[in-house]
């Protein structure tokens, strides 16, 4: 064979070993695309099942540092702000813009509160689709901002955040209907867990909905974690 026709017994052989969420996830992201339509949240947000952890959040990750928004770092690159963030800069290639929208250079304690409540709010309004809404930045931002909303002192004490909850409800209700089952690995490992987390950090019918996803994550560490816990 020849030509296209080379690459079928390939192609089979591939098709087989995937999952078979895995193949409808291929399937669909042929028919429809990669772009994905946020949702949006109809009602009150959610509200929090506690204003503090038991114990202190993890710091954030050494890879992502921001002093003041006019530069934030991440992954050995910057992106130098004048004015207001540019949330669709893609100069520095897909990871950057990833990273970006993960929001974890927000959680670097050098950030002032009120250039970090400033930040949530550009990326709301200024940022109603593309790369921050693919599941990927949602689920880790999910983390990054319900951190951010039960550290004591990350944002103003007189910041409303009614708005920020509203928005995660949103990126979660996206979340949950985009889920990365094309790739399955640590990408839906991550949309897995990020859903289970916002369902625990809150409560409501919205919550209940999200913690149902709980069966599906258990399965998943099953299917990647060994007994030997490797």
């Amino acid at each position: 064979m020849t030509g296209g026709g080379a690459r079928i017994p390939t192609l089979l052989r591939t098709l087989w070993y995937l999952r078979r969420e895995q193949l409808v996830g291929q399937a669909r992201l042929a028919l429809f695309g990669r772009e994905v339509k946020p949702r949006r949240w109809a009602g009150e947000p959610p509200r929090a099942a506690f204003e503090a952890p038991l114990a202190p959040w993890l710091p954030a990750p050494a890879h992502a540092r921001c002093a003041s928004a006019s530069r934030i770092a991440l992954v050995n690159r910057a992106l130098e702000n004048v004015g207001a963030i540019d949330w669709n800069f893609s100069g520095h290639g897909p990871l950057f813009a990833y990273h970006l929208h993960q929001f974890d250079w927000a959680r670097d304690p050098r950030l002032a509160s009120a250039e970090r409540l400033a930040a949530l709010e550009s990326w709301i309004a200024g940022h109603t689709h593309g790369t921050g809404w693919d599941a990927g930045p949602i689920s880790l931002r999910t983390f990054a901002w319900t951190k951010l909303l039960t550290t004591l002192g990350a944002l103003p004490s007189a910041a409303d955040t009614a708005r920020i909850r509203a928005s995660l409800a949103d990126q979660v209700e996206t979340l949950a209907a985009s889920l990365e089952t094309h790739l399955l690995g640590n990408h839906y490992l991550w949309n897995l867990l990020a859903l289970v987390f916002a369902g625990a950090a809150h409560t409501g019918a919205a919550a209940d909905r999200w913690l149902a996803f709980a069966p599906r994550l258990a399965t998943e560490l099953d299917e990647q974690i060994f007994a030997s816990g490797l």
